[in-house]
């Protein structure tokens, strides 16, 4: 019933300390990026990440103790025409 389809994408990344004192670690990921504007890529929500808007790079730097685990999760919507076929999602 619309002209557009839409997809949502929805991760989660996992991360454990298993050394025996803190660690602090960077996280990098991204969101993807359209440079055609019939495809449009909505956040629906990025984790707390820093984002660069230009790039799509999300980073997350944590601070885990020892034995932690700690969940990021982040997620995004892509709209585009149905005629149209998305490729590398």
């Amino acid at each position: 019933i619309g002209s557009d389809i839409k997809q949502s994408f929805n991760y989660t990344i996992i991360v454990k300390n298993t050394k025996a004192d803190n660690v602090t670690i960077k996280i990098y990921d991204h969101f993807p990026i359209s440079n055609n504007e019939q495809i449009k890529v909505f956040r629906d929500d990025d984790g707390g990440a820093m984002v660069n808007d230009v790039t799509g790079k999300l980073t997350w730097i944590k601070t885990l103790k020892p034995n932690e685990e700690q969940k990021i999760k982040f997620s995004f919507t892509v709209q585009y025409p149905k005629e149209q076929t998305i490729d590398g999602l």
